[in-house]
């Protein structure tokens, strides 16, 4: 019997829909320069460098440095200080656990600039992948950012020159709170309901 309650329990969290979303940059911001903080698609990512933060609107930045390759959007996320490890951290607004799919990065004056992907599991444990950049942005798949509470993204300033750029995070969200709230109120039913039932048998 409490196999099947365990089974069923989970079987109700399994239920739970996962939502995509990709934060592409192309919302309306009250500020496109010294950005702290940005928050879209229920995500928000916060720089560690404000005043070497900002969006690029419609590729301003990379033609002003004569790097300009077309993305597949207009906006992208500059960021990056030179001397400084510079991260950017990523989160769910509501606490939900979530998948990094993929996203489009470039370094702009780097041949070879290197991204340091970190993400924090629900467990508490840490999951890494670096990814090799080049001036072009690029869409990058990754495999190892699954089930994060977070993820920073992070490179040493001291031996890759900034900026780089983002686009494009693509996501998978699962509500986590109500699924583990369905979990525990299911489990704690079929458990009563199973007493309840041997006691009048």
């Amino acid at each position: 019997m409490k196999k099947i309650i365990i089974l069923a329990a989970l079987t109700m969290v399994g239920a739970a829909p996962a939502f995509a979303v990709t934060i592409d940059f192309d919302g309306t911001l009250p500020t496109y320069t010294n950005l702290a903080t940005y928050q879209e698609e229920g995500f928000t990512l916060t720089s560690n460098m404000p005043d070497a933060t900002l969006i690029d609107d419609n590729n301003t930045v990379r033609q002003s440095v004569g790097i300009f390759s077309g993305g597949t959007n207009s906006q992208s996320i500059f960021w990056g200080a030179n001397g400084e490890t510079s991260t950017l951290s990523l989160s769910n607004d509501q606490g939900f656990v979530f998948d990094v799919l993929s996203l489009d990065a470039s370094s702009l004056y780097n041949a070879a600039g290197v991204l340091n992907l970190s993400g924090t599991l629900a467990g508490g444990a840490v999951v890494t992948e670096n990814l090799v950049l080049n001036g072009t942005i690029s869409t990058y798949n990754l495999s190892n950012m699954m089930g994060l509470t977070n993820m920073l993204i992070s490179f040493d300033g001291s031996v890759y020159d900034a900026p780089y750029d983002l686009d494009n995070i693509v996501m998978s969200t699962v509500p986590v709170p109500a699924a583990v709230w369905l979990f525990a109120s299911g489990l704690f039913g079929l458990i009563g309901w199973s007493r309840r039932r041997a006691i009048t048998s």
